[in-house]
């Protein structure tokens, strides 16, 4: 995967997750919806996801560059 796909998949998979914490957040029933707590916490481990993602990549075309 190259660089530029990898930044793509990472930026759709950021909009993606922003837009279904949107629609919980505009539930009618205001228990359903989450606390900003909750938000926080799944936006840190969507960027840590993002982040291990990354290294993967970046691991991989270095193994691929030293074949």
């Amino acid at each position: 995967m190259t660089s530029s796909s990898s930044s793509h998949k990472q930026d759709i998979l950021r909009v993606k997750t922003c837009v279904e914490i949107e629609l919980r957040c505009v539930e009618k029933d205001r228990n359903k919806r989450p606390s900003v707590k909750d938000i926080v916490q799944e936006l840190q481990e969507l960027e840590a996801e993002i982040k291990k993602m990354s290294l993967d990549s970046e691991n991989s075309e270095d193994l691929i560059g030293h074949v």
